[in-house]
């Protein structure tokens, strides 16, 4: 129509119709650049209110069952409080699918396409992996008494428990039974990693650093994890969700990696006083300058736990359906699974994508 128009148009006219349509593809343009910039701005909102929800359940957890983070029979808690609220779940859970975008192997998601949270088939005898019944005591919830090496041997017999289930949602994915008994074994192991993630943090670190098989501190070896991730065939959403996780946890490690620079070069430089100080320091109420950098370093190391938290939170608790949550146990075997580890391979994989993507800056 336009080029009609141009062919019996004068030529001032013809000018004044190509602005326009230059101007008309410009303002295109730029509508759809803000509705990409706000549906990133909707996307990253989404997120943070996740994150800021998961982190209210999980204090009001590590403060005790005072806190109302404890539920009745029957009820679930999101392991990171999915929607800041006791839900009421079904006694029959589904495994199927493995690409849900509302996962979370704890509770509260919902369903998606990726089957339902983890909850024991009978909730009144087992509370699952989101509920925390009332009276329960901290150490029996995070296996702390036992210590790592009775931690281990719980999550042995777990992976031994979902093995025969596993193999057979594998061959027939409309294995009602074999689904139940998966998602009943997943909740308890996800119970049980949530407790010790909250209340015994660091018997699950050294646990985490145990090898399974021969029972002997260690590390899994960096190309570990590339393989489990394959595994668990993340969807799209699952994988931008992560990314976006991954963002702030670096933002918050970015930070407290800094912090921890200028305090080890305090200690290296030495902060004690002279001997007429540190006589005086003993002489009255005084909080000697070692004290202080140390009580700054112990804030800087909470900070670094918090951030691990985040990941294993977010990872277990808003995105693996039951079944990835499964299959990110055995085959991270034989070590625990490593959210941090999980996440930061996904993330590396979308900049690395997003690296070879046409048009990407050199």
């Amino acid at each position: 129509m336009s080029h009609a128009v141009n062919a019996i148009a004068p030529p001032a006219q013809q000018n004044q119709l190509k602005e326009l349509e230059a101007l008309a593809a410009q303002k295109a343009e730029e509508v759809e650049r803000l509705l990409r910039q706000n549906s990133e701005l909707k996307f990253r909102h989404s997120i943070l209110q996740k994150v800021v929800n998961m982190r209210d359940h999980q204090l009001k957890v590590m403060r005790g069952p005072g806190s109302g983070a404890f539920g009745g029979p029957g009820y679930t808690v999101p392991w990171g409080g999915a929607n800041g609220a006791q839900q009421q779940q079904p006694a029959a859970p589904s495994c199927s699918g493995a690409s849900g975008t509302n996962g979370g192997v704890c509770g509260g998601g919902g369903g998606g396409s990726g089957g339902a949270p983890g909850t024991p088939q009978n909730p009144a005898a087992s509370d699952g992996c989101g509920t925390w019944a009332a009276g329960e005591a901290a150490g029996e919830v995070a296996g702390a008494g036992a210590g790592p090496d009775g931690g281990c041997k719980s999550w042995k017999n777990f992976l031994s428990d979902v093995a025969v289930p596993l193999l057979a949602l594998e061959t027939d994915p409309r294995d009602e039974a074999a689904a139940a008994q998966l998602a009943a074994a997943a909740a308890q192991a996800a119970y049980l990693i949530k407790g010790a993630s909250l209340l015994a943090p660091d018997t699950l670190a050294t646990a985490m650093q145990i090898h399974l098989e021969s029972e002997a501190p260690g590390a899994p070896e960096p190309g570990h994890w590339l393989p489990v991730v394959r595994t668990l065939e993340l969807s799209p959403q699952q994988e931008a969700e992560l990314r976006a996780v991954w963002g702030l946890y670096s933002g918050v490690m970015r930070a407290v990696v800094a912090e921890r620079g200028g305090i080890m070069a305090t200690l290296a430089t030495g902060v004690h006083g002279s001997t007429q100080d540190i006589v005086r320091m003993m002489s009255q109420m005084t909080v000697s300058p070692e004290c202080e950098v140390m009580q700054t370093l112990q804030r800087n190391m909470r900070r670094e736990k918090s951030a691990h938290l985040l990941l294993r939170g977010y990872l277990y608790g808003h995105t693996l359906t039951t079944l990835q949550f499964v299959k990110a146990s055995v085959y991270s075997y034989p070590w625990l699974p490593d959210a941090t580890a999980i996440v930061a391979v996904v993330a590396e994989q979308g900049a690395g994508a997003a690296a070879a993507a046409p048009g990407a800056a050199p």
